[in-house]
C-alpha cells in the first residue's frame, strides 16, 4: 500500500462520486421529462372523457352518426371539418397550431376523448407532423380507410390513432357510419381498465353505458353463423313431410298458382338477410319478383329433396314485378286469370291462353277497389270456353261494392269478346259503365239492409253469394239470433240482371252462421257454418228439384228493356225447404280455405285447412262420396291456400314459417302428390 493511503476515504470519494452522478442523472431526467410535459401537447382545459366524441364529417356527408354513437352510449358533436377548425381558431385565438393539430387542441380544450375523422384519405402530411402511434406508413391500405380515431390528451400519448377495418362491400350489415364505432373500439383507452381484476366504479359504469355499443362491435362477427343455424332450421322444419316437394330454395318466398293447362305459375322473390342496428338481423324482399312456370311435364319429373325446372313466363306482365311498388297478386280458382296491381293502383288483368306453354292475354284494367267495396278487389271469373266467349261475353271479375246503404254486385266483362247480341237489362241506376281502360262492368244485383259475401262463379253465366242481415244499433241475443236466421245463399244470372234465387239458411242449416261458399256446379254448392256451439261444420247443399230448375231457367231467361230504359224492379225467386237437399259432412274446431278438386271417376276431392289444437294448421283431404278424410301434412308450420292441379293428382300450397333470427313470415310454395 502506498505511503500515505487511505483506502477507506478512497472508497468513501468513489462512492460519493457514483452517488452524485446518479443523482445528476436523476435530476437531468426529471427536468428532461418536466421539460417534455410542458412542452407537447398535453390534457388541458376540461378533462378528457373518453364517452365525448368530437365527429369531424367531409363536406358533403349525410350519416346520421348519433343513431349510432348515441344509442351506443357516447356522448357526440358532429360538423364538418372545416367548420370544427374554423371553431378552434375563435376558441384558441392565441395558438399557433393549424389544421388537424388545432382541431385536437380544440377538443383537448373542450374536454372530448376522441376526435373521429370521415374518409381519412389525404391526411397523411398533417399527422407526420403529430406525434401519433402508430404512424399512418404502418397501416395497411390506410387511404382506403374510411374512418381515422385519435385520442386527444393525457388519454394517450403519443396520440393514438386507429382505423375501421377494410372489407368486401357487407350486404347484410346496414348501418352507415358503424365503421367510425370500429375505429373507435380500435382505442385502447375504450377498452382498458387499470387493473383487470379490480374494476374502478367509474369503469363499471362506463362499461354499462357503453354496452349497446360493445354489442354492435361484437354481434356482426356472429352474423354468418346465425343465418346458417337460420337456413339449416328452415330445411329441418319440413322433415316431418317427406313426401312434400319444396318448389323453391332457401331464402326464397313465393305463391304457387295451378293454371287450367296443366302447369303451376310461381310468383316468387328472393328474401335478403340484413341488419340495420348491427345487433339484431331481419328479413326483407329482394328487388323484383319473378313470374315462373312449372311445365306438366317439370312437375312430373319433380321428386321430394330436389328443386323442380322453372321457366321464365315472359308473357306475363313480362316475367317480372318491381317489389317497390309492392305487387299484389290475385288468380281464379282455376287459375287461368291473374289480377296484378298496378302501379296507379288500377288492377291489370291476364288471361291463360289454350294450349301447352304460358302464353297470356292482357284483357284490360279494372279500377281498384275503393272505400266503396272495403278494399275487396273481388272474385275473378275462371277461363271459359273460346265459344262461350264468343257468345256471351267472357266475364272477367264481380265484385260487391256499397251504393249508399245499398249493397250491390257488379260484373265486368272482357272488351274483346262478344256480347251474343244481347243488351243486358239494368239492375239499378246504371246500366253499363264504361271503365278506364275500356273494361264494361254491369250490377246485377242490388239490395238493401244486408251485407254481401264474396261472390263465387258457377259458370260463365252464373254467380253464387251469402248474405247477411245488416246489423244497426242492435245489442244483445235478439240481434245475435236476427243475424243468425237472416244469412243466405243467392243465385244470380247475367241475363237477367235484378233476379235472384234466394235460399235462408233456415231451410237448410237453421240457426247457423255461413262463412265460406264453394261451387261444386249449378246445383251442387258446399258452404261452412258456424253451429251454435261454436263449432264449424261442412254442409253440402243439393239444388236438383224440379222447382229449382224451373228457377234457374228463369234466371236465365232475359228480359225485355223498359222502353225508357229505366231500371227494373228486383225479382225475388224461392224455394221452399223440402225442394233442397243438405247433409253435414264434416264438424271441425277450425276449417277454412276450402277447395274443390275436379272428378276423378265417381269421387270428388276437397282439401282445407284445420287447426288441430294449438297445434298449427294443417291441410287435409276429404274425400266426398266414400266420406273418408286423411291429412297430408304433418309440421310445425301453418299450410294453407291449397289448389288443386288441372289433374287433380297433386295439390300446390304455401307454408307459412319464419326464421328464428327474425319475426317476419314469409310463405314457401310447396306441392304433394295425392295419387
Amino acid at each position: 500500500m502506498a505511503a500515505g493511503s487511505r483506502p477507506e476515504v478512497d472508497a468513501l470519494r468513489s462512492s460519493f462520486r457514483s452517488r452524485l452522478l446518479l443523482f445528476t442523472t436523476l435530476i437531468a431526467v426529471g427536468v428532461g421529462a418536466a421539460l417534455w410535459s410542458e412542452t407537447r401537447e398535453q390534457g388541458r382545459g376540461e378533462p378528457e372523457d373518453r364517452r365525448r366524441l368530437l365527429i369531424a364529417t367531409t363536406a358533403d356527408s349525410k350519416i346520421d352518426y348519433y343513431a349510432v354513437f348515441e344509442r351506443g352510449g357516447y356522448e357526440i358533436e358532429v360538423d364538418r371539418r372545416s367548420d370544427w377548425e374554423a371553431a378552434a381558431r375563435e376558441a384558441l385565438p392565441e395558438s399557433e397550431e393549424t389544421g388537424l393539430a388545432s382541431l385536437l387542441a380544440y377538443a383537448d380544450e373542450r374536454g372530448f376523448g376522441f376526435v373521429v375523422l370521415e374518409d381519412p384519405a389525404g391526411i397523411e402530411a398533417e399527422l407526420a407532423g403529430l406525434e401519433v402511434a402508430p404512424t399512418p406508413a404502418e397501416i395497411s391500405d390506410f387511404s382506403q380507410r374510411g374512418y381515422a380515431v385519435l385520442s386527444v390528451g393525457d388519454l394517450a400519448f403519443p396520440h393514438r390513432l386507429s382505423v375501421d377495418e377494410t372489407r368486401p362491400s357487407d350486404e347484410i350489415l346496414r348501418l352507415p357510419g358503424h365503421g367510425a364505432l370500429v375505429a373507435l373500439y380500435g382505442q385502447t383507452a375504450i377498452t382498458e381498465r387499470e387493473a383487470a381484476e379490480r374494476p374502478t366504479v367509474a369503469e363499471l359504469q362506463f362499461e354499462s353505458d357503453t354496452r349497446v355499443a360493445r354489442e354492435m362491435i361484437e354481434r356482426p362477427a356472429t352474423f354468418s353463423a346465425s343465418i346458417d343455424s337460420a337456413l339449416a332450421e328452415s330445411v329441418e322444419v319440413f322433415a316431418d313431410d317427406p313426401g312434400v316437394l319444396s318448389l323453391l330454395g332457401p331464402l326464397q318466398t313465393g305463391s304457387p298458382i295451378p293454371e287450367p293447362d296443366g302447369g303451376v305459375l310461381l310468383f316468387h322473390h328472393e328474401l335478403r338477410v340484413y341488419s340495420d342496428d348491427a345487433q339484431t338481423l331481419e328479413l326483407e324482399a329482394g328487388e323484383r319478383m319473378r313470374i315462373d312456370w312449372l311445365s306438366p311435364e317439370a312437375l312430373a319429373a319433380a321428386s321430394p329433396g330436389a328443386l323442380p325446372e322453372l321457366q321464365p313466363c315472359t308473357s306475363l306482365a313480362g316475367g317480372e314485378l318491381t317489389m317497390d311498388a309492392q305487387p299484389r297478386i290475385e288468380a281464379s280458382r282455376d287459375g287461368g286469370t291473374i289480377a296484378i296491381a298496378g302501379p296507379g293502383g288500377e288492377l291489370e288483368l291476364w288471361r291463360k291462353q289454350p294450349g301447352p306453354g304460358c302464353e297470356w292475354r292482357a284483357l284490360g284494367e279494372v279500377p281498384a277497389p275503393g272505400p266503396e267495396s272495403g278494399g275487396d278487389w273481388g272474385v275473378l271469373a275462371p277461363r271459359v270456353s273460346d265459344e262461350l266467349a264468343q257468345d256471351a261475353g267472357a266475364a272477367l271479375l264481380a265484385r260487391v261494392v256499397a251504393v249508399d246503404d245499398d249493397r250491390a254486385l257488379r260484373l265486368w266483362l272482357d272488351p274483346a269478346a262478344g256480347t251474343g247480341g244481347e243488351e243486358p237489362v239494368a239492375a239499378g241506376p246504371a246500366l253499363i259503365e264504361i271503365e278506364p281502360g275500356g273494361v264494361e262492368s254491369i250490377e246485377l244485383l242490388r239490395l238493401s239492409g244486408v251485407e254481401f259475401g264474396r261472390p263465387a262463379f258457377v259458370d260463365g253465366w252464373r254467380l253464387a253469394l251469402l248474405s247477411s242481415a245488416r246489423l244497426e244499433e242492435q245489442e244483445g241475443d235478439a240481434a245475435s239470433e236476427r243475424r243468425r236466421s237472416e244469412h243466405a245463399l243467392h243465385l244470380v244470372d247475367r241475363r237477367r240482371p235484378g233476379a235472384h234465387l234466394r235460399i235462408p239458411v233456415a231451410f237448410f242449416a237453421d240457426g247457423r252462421l255461413l262463412r265460406e261458399l264453394v261451387v261444386g256446379n249449378d246445383a251442387h254448392f258446399l258452404l261452412t257454418a258456424q253451429a251454435p256451439d261454436g263449432q264449424i261444420e261442412l254442409i253440402e247443399l243439393s239444388l236438383r228439384s224440379e222447382a229449382v230448375r224451373d228457377h234457374l231457367e228463369l234466371l236465365a231467361t232475359p228480359r225485355a228493356p223498359a222502353k225508357d230504359r229505366s231500371p227494373v224492379e228486383t225479382e225475388l225467386l224461392t224455394v221452399s225447404p223440402d225442394e233442397i237437399e243438405a247433409r253435414v259432412m264434416l264438424r271441425r274446431d277450425s276449417l277454412y280455405g276450402i277447395v274443390l278438386g275436379p272428378p276423378m271417376g265417381e269421387e270428388q276431392l276437397l282439401a282445407f285447412s284445420s287447426n288441430r289444437g294449438p297445434e298449427p294448421a294443417e291441410l287435409v283431404l276429404y274425400a266426398l262420396v266414400q266420406g273418408k278424410e286423411r291429412a297430408i301434412t304433418d309440421n310445425r308450420v301453418r299450410d294453407a291456400l291449397p289448389r288443386f292441379t288441372a289433374d287433380g293428382r297433386a295439390l300446390a300450397f304455401v307454408s307459412m314459417t319464419r326464421m328464428w333470427i327474425s319475426q317476419v313470415p314469409y310463405s314457401v310454395p310447396r306441392l304433394v302428390a295425392i295419387f
